[in-house]
């Protein structure tokens, strides 16, 4: 099904009208008329939204927002039993503070704590760093406040296009999109208010952003 006919069928199921959907969404009720229409498209925001009352479609929802990328992760609930696991199970990472999820942000050069995360979130090889996201460029696929684990032994721009990853322009680090637009290369928000920084020679990759641990939002209600 297309997304008019799938939002149409997820208002049906949770019982709702046209209004009562509109309120749960925090949109109008004449937004979701022109959605199951087809006359309009939700916006990605809105998308995001819908995947967080539709959790069993969640990655439907992800890819009709533009996040297609096959390795894309489901957002992780950072209050959810992911400390309930056997410690055999588990992996200490370091954690280093802020990273900028807008303007490049100065980090820690030394770590400030250490988290414990389950073995099964990281592939190999990998060598794992952690931050926590501040600012929305990235919103509202990794909002502020959200950890970010980083794998450093993913650093080549050839094999991170349409992945996102933390970059360093000799004085902060920031979280982006990787876009390549002919032979240059882009550091891209997922949140079009933000600017599109090209990457250049004087930018580094850090790693590649392998997981992000947090609480969505609660849904505006209008």
């Amino acid at each position: 099904m297309d997304v008019k006919d799938t939002l149409k069928a997820l208002r049906h199921r949770m019982g709702e009208s046209q209004r009562a959907f509109a309120r749960t969404l925090g949109v109008t009720q004449g937004a979701i008329a022109q959605w199951e229409s087809g006359l309009t498209s939700p916006s990605s925001m809105a998308l995001m939204s819908i995947a967080r009352i539709d959790p069993s479609n969640k990655r439907y929802w992800y890819e009709k927002a533009g996040q297609f990328y096959a390795d894309v992760e489901q957002t992780v609930d950072a209050y959810r039993e992911m400390f309930e696991i056997d410690k055999e199970s588990n992996r200490t990472i370091l954690h280093y503070g802020k990273i900028a999820g807008g303007e490049f942000r100065a980090a820690p050069d030394q770590a400030i704590a250490k988290l414990s995360f389950p073995n099964k979130w990281l592939p190999r090889p990998v060598q794992p760093i952690s931050f926590t996201v501040e600012g929305d460029s990235m919103s509202p696929l990794i909002e502020s406040g959200y950890i970010v684990l980083i794998d450093r032994y993913q650093t080549d721009p050839a094999k991170l296009v349409d992945r996102i990853i933390a970059a360093s322009n000799g004085e902060g680090l920031t979280v982006k999109w990787l876009r390549k637009i002919g032979e240059n290369y882009f550091l891209m928000p997922n949140n079009s208010i933000h600017p599109i920084i090209p990457f250049t020679e004087h930018h580094k990759i850090i790693g590649r952003v392998i997981k992000w641990i947090g609480e969505p939002p609660p849904v505006k209600r209008k």
